[in-house]
């Protein structure tokens, strides 16, 4: 049997529907990705790539992708 090559589609991202769905906390990187028919680590990088470190990736039942919350400095 010979494998099948599959061609990668382009990824074109809705940035505006992700930080939406980032402020309302429901967004799923899997999910989201095979909604769209992306590879879902090529999507993972172009999401860190995009937003570096204002977001973090939780993993596990309640994980997703969040945006990181700065650190609280004290004022004197």
């Amino acid at each position: 049997m010979s494998a099948t090559k599959v061609e990668k589609t382009p990824m074109i991202v809705d940035w505006t529907e992700i930080d939406d769905l980032l402020n309302r906390k429901a967004f799923r990187l899997t999910e989201y990705a095979k909604s769209k028919n992306f590879v879902v680590n090529d999507f993972r990088k172009a999401v860190a790539d995009h937003y570096g470190d204002r977001i973090v990736f939780k993993r596990g039942r309640t994980g997703g992708v969040f945006w990181a919350t700065p650190p609280v400095t004290g004022g004197n």
